[in-house]
């Protein structure tokens, strides 16, 4: 009994000096979050599926490649056909109430959260990659402008919408269950993070068809407009700061691309 009684002793005595995070191992088989993120190579590989948020050339089930669909209910051409026209031309659109309040396909489609945490679980691993200074400020850029790129959308859609600057866990209750941002606070972040970007992002990007400074300054010229116009004519506050901004961005593009289009008719 007294053999048996030691053994215990001596196991007890093992497993108190053990570790707790002694049997929690990385798979040797596949990358997970705290080993994915580590050098520049490996946040360019992840960066490739956030280029999906771009809609290509045509759309399954569309009869319209999708640049010329997202002229339909535009000042160019309208769709009449009962059931189908621009709840905004025709006064229906209706603004979702409450913290989400998404009642349609659509809305609950665009009330979504899932890019947004994508593009945040990228800019959470920055810091502590191998990545230097340089490399790691040209990949915050292209966090910022594809996360304002998503929020944009989500402005256009909502107005306030929630504001969500890093990935969030099953833990974080407060910032789960929290109220919508104001518009005023997201529309300000957006615009911050893009000049941020303008400024820090590799000039040519990662090559052809990559988000480089131009892309950048584009978007800032489309939101500021946007987001300048609508306040300008809803009567909120700080309608010049959109304006200005893409009035800049617009500039310095028609700069750098004098001729892109020379003759409108060809457009």
């Amino acid at each position: 009994m007294k053999k048996y009684s030691s053994l215990f002793l001596v196991m007890l005595a093992i497993i108190a000096g053990c570790q707790k995070d002694f049997l929690n191992r990385q798979p040797i088989d596949q990358l997970t979050e705290s080993t994915a993120f580590v050098s520049y190579d490996n946040f360019k590989s992840y960066s490739w599926g956030l280029y999906d948020y771009f809609q290509s050339y045509g759309v399954t089930g569309s009869a319209l490649p999708t640049y010329i669909g997202q002229e339909t209910n535009s000042d160019n051409y309208q769709i009449s056909i009962t059931g189908n026209q621009s709840s905004y031309t025709t006064g229906l659109k209706v603004v979702p109430v409450g913290a989400g309040g998404a009642t349609t396909a659509l809305q609950i489609a665009q009330w979504n959260f899932s890019y947004i945490r994508r593009v945040n679980v990228m800019l959470d691993h920055i810091d502590a990659s191998n990545m230097t200074q340089v490399e790691k400020d040209h990949w915050r850029s292209v966090g910022y402008f594809f996360r304002a790129l998503r929020y944009y959308d989500m402005i256009a859609a909502f107005g306030d919408v929630t504001w969500v600057d890093h990935a969030l866990n099953i833990n974080d209750t407060t910032e789960l269950y929290s109220e919508r941002t104001p518009r005023d606070v997201v529309a300000n972040h957006v615009l911050d993070d893009l000049k941020w970007a303008e400024a820090h992002i590799k000039t040519d990007g990662d090559g052809v068809n990559t988000i480089n400074v131009h892309v950048v300054r584009a978007l800032i010229s489309r939101f500021g407009l946007f987001e300048g116009t609508w306040r300008k004519y809803h009567g909120l506050n700080d309608a010049n700061t959109y304006l200005q901004a893409c009035t800049d961005a617009s500039q310095k593009l028609m700069t750098s691309f004098p001729t892109i289009m020379s003759c409108y008719d060809d457009v």
